[in-house]
């Protein structure tokens, strides 16, 4: 479903409840968007050094210096992964977006900051891919502020 406060939702939701994380497929806000699928990763990833990779680098990469998958494996992930795409309304391009900009997000003085600053930057992606005013998107960054305090 392509909404912009459907979206930010979803990953407000996984933020606050612990599962939103940087560097794992499934949990970062990509994997959140899609449902906790990873088979994504086989068309766009950002690696640890804030590089996103795709086609056959990436595929390089996953195969000979990750070793996440084999390359037999790469043409089903792909399928899979364009299917769950196209169902979220999203382009391959806006996901990939929203995964370099979570993952190259400052990383903060804490793993909490650092998760913020990532759910932050990938709210930011989205409020562009969906030309959300600047301030409604302040909004939204107040009331995961406000969530947070309440729940402590």
């Amino acid at each position: 479903m392509r909404d912009f406060n459907y979206t930010v939702g979803v990953l407000i939701n996984a933020y606050l409840s612990g599962k939103l994380e940087r560097g794992y497929c499934g949990l970062c806000a990509v994997g959140n968007i899609l449902n906790g699928r990873t088979e994504w990763s086989v068309l766009f990833l950002t690696d640890s050094y804030g590089k996103q990779r795709r086609g056959q680098e990436l595929h390089d990469y996953l195969t000979t210096v990750q070793r996440f998958v084999t390359p037999e494996e790469i043409e089903p992930k792909s399928t899979c992964a364009l299917i769950d795409i196209r169902r979220s309304g999203y382009t391959v391009d806006e996901l990939a977006e929203v995964e370099f900009a979570f993952e190259t997000a400052p990383k903060g003085s804490s793993l909490d900051d650092s998760i913020f600053n990532g759910l932050v930057a990938a709210i930011d992606a989205l409020a562009k891919i969906h030309n959300v005013e600047l301030g409604e998107v302040e909004q939204v960054k107040q009331s995961i502020k406000q969530k947070e305090l309440t729940e402590c």
